[in-house]
């Protein structure tokens, strides 16, 4: 008869009174939906103008149950209207945007209106980019205004929601398509009958406040960043055909290729973001400089007639290692206005550098070489790896001197200077970003995907684990009075510390930088020169830590481990965050050497067929101490059958257990199995 013990399948056991599960999805802090509750009704509605405006309306309605609760915990619905339906960075406002409850029908409106986000093609042709995750139904063309139709479903505050999203183009317009890869509605607008008189094109340039040299390639590309935007009009009767401009940063980028729209109809409005290829050499500046943003544009006037025209204004381009959380310093209401620019962090995070390259090896070298995302189990020993490098290393975290406040490590709306990873080896210190951009390059380097998560005043770096999960460490507990203090931290309280940071960011204002993805989409590393070991020949890299660093941890790991004498009642959690049936009992007894740990479990377990029986298991370990953990090698394990007493003899399994502030973390390999080890949260009360 073979029993798998369900509990403990291939689990990587987080333990602790604080510790946490894998991140909630990010989302407001609100309360739990009841048993049974129904979910959300969610209604969307993008009403586009022949204008080029468009107008969106969201409405989500509750049951009469769950409204008064969810309306309290929301509070604001201005603040709720910025995060669910925040502005878009390219368009324009034309109308104040609305939130407000409608208590007797228990549903949240927003709507805002924008004009900018409707393109203009060569052929004549409009575009509108729906976003991504509603599923296309059906394109609708009642009482001459076309439609699209989309469907929707997924979690908002909390609760499950279904909805329909439907896009409403222009009265008369023809062609109406959906295309499910780029995601863009497209129609051709009505074109009315007018007699031959001449536009009144107006063409305003607003010019981007600053730029970000270290991250000029991310400019070149079609998305969020740009340089600057024009605006353009036609107030006139006529319309306009052959409408041409093109743009370029005068030293620093060639004429950019023409954008081409057919027409612009009276009383439209288009808006086109500035993308220049800049030359490699503009990641060469040092400080702020000032340049000039030149615009071009030729159009057939209504009456015929050809015009042409050009302006100017002037950017100001930062310094190659100079970098601002937010793109504007005027009219930051929300968090995300004030950290727009954070993805391109990304640029600063190396990719390919053969010194980061060098120095991650060395990390996986202490993890034991094992392949960093074979599972949870070697990822975690890599992240360990990899902070314990950076210790033996003397890296230190350094405040900035003109940032009184000490519990931030920046300022978003003060331009800053960021270092490439290789610079923080050869400085040997570095900002919390600069730590963060570090140990996020060594990560990639070790084939995990890596991310920067930014919060008021502080960065630090997440790791996507093999299972899915996300998990964090605070680097800037290598020592230097950061946030765990002047000394060194070993690297089970950098990582406890940074899980519970992480959690709570997630729940909070953040945003999550995946390396990955912004690196893919445009945001790339600029070319640093080609340097050898000379570089960090000054200070060489070390793969041990020096011998009175390494007594000061030693005693903190000793301390731990007297830490785990006595019994330990805990119950578990799966990674979905239910209870399981399981009870452990952890005794353990050290002494100066080895130490024995026996585990008592009960529940109900599977045993096959769809049944289980109930059974009470004892598994007795003997361990040792290596570095922080304690590894064990199991001695004897039996099972106990409640109903009938039998006793089964079971192979041995394999633990890995570390003390971390008022809990454990730990592994259980369970024998003979081929699968990896996955996280389990374990909560436990304080002894």
């Amino acid at each position: 008869m073979r029993i798998v013990l369900s509990v403990l399948v291939l689990c990587a056991l987080v333990v602790g009174q604080d510790a946490t599960t894998r991140p909630k999805r990010p989302g407001l802090s609100l309360p739990p939906a009841r048993p049974g509750a129904g979910h959300i009704n969610l209604r969307t509605e993008r009403w586009i103008a022949m204008d080029g405006a468009v107008r969106t309306e969201v409405r989500a309605t509750w049951s009469i149950f769950e409204y008064p609760a969810y309306k309290k915990a929301l509070g604001d619905p201005q603040e709720v209207l910025r995060r669910i339906l925040p502005a878009s960075p390219i368009a324009l406002e034309k109308e104040p945007p609305r939130a407000e409850f409608d208590d007797d029908t228990g549903t949240l409106i927003l709507e805002r209106t924008e004009i900018g986000d409707v393109r203009a093609d060569a052929e004549g042709g409009r575009s509108y980019r729906v976003e991504d995750g509603p599923d296309f139904v059906e394109i609708r063309g009642a009482a001459g205004r076309p439609s699209v139709v989309f469907k929707e479903a997924g979690a908002l505050f909390g609760m499950p929601y279904e909805g329909k999203q439907t896009v409403f183009v222009p009265q008369l317009s023809s062609s109406t398509t959906f295309d499910p890869v780029t995601r863009l509605v497209r129609w051709t607008p009505a074109r009315l009958a007018t007699k031959p008189a001449p536009a009144r094109l107006s063409l305003k340039i607003l010019p981007a406040e600053r730029v970000l040299t270290g991250a000029y390639k991310a400019y070149g590309f079609e998305g969020p960043h740009f340089v600057g935007r024009v605006v353009i009009s036609n107030a006139g009767p006529g319309r306009p055909t052959k409408l041409r401009v093109r743009h370029r940063v005068e030293g620093y980028s060639e004429w950019s290729p023409w954008l081409k729209f057919a027409d612009l109809a009276s009383g439209e409005t288009i808006v086109a973001p500035l993308h220049p290829v800049f030359s490699a050499a503009t990641a060469q500046l040092r400080s702020d400089t000032p340049a000039n943003l030149m615009v071009e544009w030729t159009y057939v006037d209504g009456d015929g007639a050809e015009r042409a025209d050009s302006d100017g204004e002037k950017l100001v381009l930062l310094g190659g290692n100079e970098f601002i959380f937010c793109r504007s310093t005027t009219g930051l209401t929300t968090f995300a206005d004030q950290y727009d620019n954070a993805a391109l962090l990304a640029a600063w995070v190396s990719r390919d550098d053969a010194i980061i390259r060098e120095v991650a090896a060395l990390g996986a070298k202490r993890a034991g070489g094992a392949a960093a995302n074979e599972g949870n189990y070697a990822a975690i020993a890599t992240l360990k790896g990899l902070y314990e490098l950076m210790v033996a290393n003397d890296i230190t975290y350094q405040h900035p001197p003109a940032l009184a406040d000490t519990t931030l490590s920046f300022d978003n709306g003060n331009v800053q200077n960021v270092k490439y990873p290789r610079d923080v080896l050869r400085d040997r210190s570095g900002t919390c970003i600069d730590l963060a951009v570090l140990y996020a390059s060594m990560l990639h380097a070790t084939g995990l995907p890596a991310y920067l998560c930014i919060i008021p005043g502080h960065c630090f770096p997440v790791v996507g684990l093999p299972d899915g999960g996300l998990a964090a460490v605070e680097v800037t507990g290598v020592g230097g009075g950061g946030r765990m203090g002047a000394d060194a931290a070993t690297f089970g309280d950098v990582f406890l510390y940074g899980m519970k940071e992480l959690e709570k960011a997630l729940m909070g204002p953040h945003v999550l930088v995946d390396l990955r993805h912004q690196w893919t989409h445009g945001v790339s590393c600029p070319e640093l020169p080609a340097v050898g070991p000379e570089y960090t020949s000054k200070k060489p890299l070390r793969e041990k830590i020096d011998p009175e660093k390494q007594a000061t941890l030693s005693a903190i790991r000793e301390q731990a481990i007297k830490d785990l004498v006595g019994v330990h009642d805990i119950a578990l959690k799966d990674a979905a965050g239910n209870m399981s049936n399981a009870v452990l009992k952890i005794a353990v007894a050290v002494d100066a050497k080895t130490f024995l740990l026996e585990m008592k479990t009960s529940g109900s377990l599977p045993v096959g067929d769809g049944n289980s029986v109930e059974v009470e298991l004892v598994q007795v370990f003997e361990g040792r101490s290596l570095l922080s953990a304690l590894k064990c090698r199991g001695l004897r394990k039996s099972a106990k059958v409640k109903a009938t007493g039998e006793q089964l003899v079971l192979a041995p399994d394999f633990m890995e257990i570390e003390r971390w502030g008022d809990g454990f973390l730990g592994y259980v390999l369970l024998a003979g199995s081929e699968a990896k080890p996955e996280k389990l949260e374990i909560v436990a009360p304080k002894n």
